[in-house]
């Protein structure tokens, strides 16, 4: 069969444009920043750096609570993951210490949602025991710049 040059430049064309579609089809979707942010975030409690990991929250939230109230770094970070709420606590009735935070095998982000100017966060904490526990987690912008922050009290 013979092709004429007007039926060879419209396969020619459309040839390129299914290999362009298939190109942007597998192109994975950018991820947003917020959801980066706190991903690298909730490997350094996977890491157990407690400190880096305390360095990411809002300065400000990070000084209210740490200085100001005296609270300890482990309650902290137990506040700032949503793991010290009734019925979803990762040191029962007692604040979170960092042994019960070294309990935490995996986390698991799910679905990001816009808040205002913050986005939250709600996921899964697996501790290695196997239970699971609901993470909260919720990121905003200062200067440009994402921290981790939570309620101040």
């Amino acid at each position: 069969m013979r092709v004429r040059g007007a039926h060879l430049a419209v396969f020619l064309f459309l040839g390129t444009s299914f290999a362009a579609d298939a190109a942007l089809a597998s192109t994975p979707k950018p991820v947003h920043p917020a959801r980066v942010f706190a991903g690298d975030a909730l490997k350094l409690v996977i890491a157990h750096q407690w400190d880096d990991f305390v360095r990411v929250c809002d300065p400000d939230h990070r000084k209210v609570q740490l200085k100001q109230m005296k609270m300890a770094k482990a309650q902290y970070i137990g506040e700032m993951l949503g793991l010290f709420r009734a019925g979803n606590s990762i040191g029962g009735k007692n604040a979170p210490t960092l042994t019960d935070l070294r309990r935490i095998k995996k986390i698991t982000l799910g679905k990001m949602r816009r808040a205002g100017a913050s986005y939250m966060f709600v996921g899964v904490v697996t501790l290695r025991s196997g239970k699971k526990l609901t993470l909260h987690l919720m990121v905003h912008r200062v200067k440009g710049r994402l921290f981790l922050t939570g309620a101040v009290g």
